[in-house]
């Protein structure tokens, strides 16, 4: 399936608040109170499931701010990652950025593997689009744990992000954003299904980000596989 310009559907579908009736737009954009209650449950809804966007964008690029999905701690470590290992390939060509960040045997999405290899690290744009793309790669190791049980046991919240191989800070933002503690004896942390389908709508903005400033992607099938959704779920989740 080919998501090709799906920046621009985002970037239309957000602008033009696609779902609201244009006397509530009216009502919104001059600070009046909306009259349809349709519309402000649309709305909030919208807001619940996707990242804090911009309304007044002018480029798909500028809808939403991967380094504010990510959050500042967990941006700062993943750019030190990254910055170390595009260091060391300036210095020695032969340094295999894909596998410097992925690993040889570990936990390896061929979606993210192959647009890892696709950036080439020579270019300004680089260090930015791989950060988002490691950091996409190690949210799929959570968001795989997360789909076989719908949550993760441990003592503490450190006891469940050292089950999971991911940097801590990083860990310590997924479980933020995407769960809410286990109640009762055990511990541990647990995705509502309304959490499931808010982390499915951040990862598909992330990888469309990862992608480039146009945010242009020919195909997200094999992302699609690797999160085990249905291809045209997912197309839709884009033009939310």
């Amino acid at each position: 399936h080919s998501v090709v310009g799906a920046g621009d559907v985002m970037m239309h579908s957000v602008t033009n608040q696609e779902g609201i009736s244009l006397e509530n737009k009216k009502g919104m954009e001059e600070g009046a109170k909306i009259v349809n209650p349709n519309d402000v449950a649309y709305e909030s809804a919208r807001k619940m499931m996707l990242p804090p966007y911009d309304v007044n964008a002018d480029h798909p690029s500028k809808v939403y701010n991967a380094q504010a999905i990510m959050g500042t701690t967990a941006w700062d470590k993943v750019s030190r990652i990254v910055e170390k290992v595009l260091s060391k390939k300036a210095e020695d060509d032969e340094t295999d950025v894909v596998d410097s960040l992925l690993g040889r045997k570990r936990f390896r999405p061929l979606s993210l593997e192959a647009l890892l290899e696709s950036i080439d690290p020579s270019r300004k744009s680089a260090p930015f689009r791989i950060k988002v793309a490691f950091f996409l790669a190690l949210s799929l190791k959570f968001y795989s744990k997360i789909l076989r049980r719908g949550f993760v046991e441990g003592e503490s919240l450190d006891d469940c992000i050292g089950h999971l191989f991911i940097p801590h800070e990083v860990g310590v933002r997924l479980f933020e954003l995407f769960t809410a503690p286990m109640e009762g004896k055990k511990g541990g942390f647990v995705a509502s299904k309304q959490q499931k389908s808010r982390m499915i709508s951040h990862f598909l903005i992330l990888y469309i980000t990862a992608s480039g400033k146009g945010m242009q992607v020919a195909s997200i099938d094999q992302l699609c596989k690797d999160m085990k959704l249905d291809t045209k779920e997912a197309s839709l989740v884009l033009r939310e």
